[in-house]
């Protein structure tokens, strides 16, 4: 798991154009701009949490930029207080 950051976003917009996972989530379809928005949001809100579930991968290990994890990213939690 990592904290959703802005790098993630493009990658997230992306799935969220599913029509089957916008049903199965409840979530409406947002711009790109909206979808920035809502990180930054997200990012500061104190009563909940969002992370990115990323694949386990050999790869990974080595790596020092985040941005090179957008292709392991799998999923998505979000936990509320």
């Amino acid at each position: 798991l990592v904290p959703y950051r802005k790098h993630h976003v493009a990658t997230y917009h992306e799935w969220m154009k599913d029509p089957l996972l916008l049903e199965q989530t409840a979530s409406e379809p947002l711009t790109l701009e909206k979808e920035y928005e809502m990180q930054k949001s997200w990012e500061v809100d104190q009563d909940k949490l969002t992370f990115i579930i990323l694949k386990k991968n050999e790869e990974q290990e080595g790596l020092n930029s985040h941005e090179n994890y957008t292709k392991y990213m799998v999923g998505d939690v979000n936990l509320f207080f």
